[in-house]
């Protein structure tokens, strides 16, 4: 989770993204199996919006 902080570059912030979403993901995935919820797939929207903020930082 503490990795999730790091902004010691652009390189190693977007790394912390990627985490901070792969944590998001597993959570989601756990919770809606567990308790037979059904969320929107934002992910579908969400990842691309991320990947042109991140082409834009280069």
């Amino acid at each position: 989770m503490l990795s999730t902080y790091n902004m010691g570059s652009i390189e190693v912030m977007w790394e912390s993204m990627d985490t901070c979403v792969s944590l998001f993901r597993e959570t989601a995935r756990t919770f809606t199996e567990q308790y037979n919820y059904c969320i929107p797939d934002y992910d579908e929207k969400v990842s691309p919006y991320i990947d042109q903020i991140r082409q834009k930082s280069k």
